[in-house]
């Protein structure tokens, strides 16, 4: 079975911010789109972090769920929403607070090394 792709730091998003910004700022990370990690479909898959306490409403009217509020969570459960080609990242409006998935930029690849050539003949 194929790896799960690692897990995301779940950001706060700038009032109107998208999250393409929310995690330039958040230590040079990048957005994780959809197609890279699973968003939340759920009130339990909300990160707890940030929405730990409030309530939480399904809200796939709001093109940027996840949201964050004072009071409330938003996500959508259409897992569909999440899905390519749909993309993420860079959606905001008015004030709200997005609540972005930020992993870190895969490390480039190592150019390929050259074989290293031992040597079989012993010294006389």
């Amino acid at each position: 079975s194929p790896l799960a792709p690692p897990l995301p730091t779940w950001v706060l998003g700038a009032p109107g911010g998208d999250c393409n910004n929310a995690c330039s700022n958040s230590g040079g990370r990048i957005c994780a789109e959809v197609g890279d990690i699973t968003w939340p479909t759920s009130a339990e898959s909300l990160p707890k972090e940030h929405c730990d306490g409030l309530g939480k409403t399904d809200r796939c009217d709001m093109g940027e769920s996840p949201i964050k509020t004072d009071t409330t969570c938003h996500y959508c459960s259409t897992s569909a929403w999440y899905t390519p080609p749909n993309k993420m990242c860079d959606n905001k409006a008015g004030n709200r607070v997005r609540i972005c998935p930020c992993k870190w930029p895969a490390p480039p690849h190592a150019p390929p090394s050259s074989p290293v050539s031992l040597s079989t003949t012993c010294p006389v």
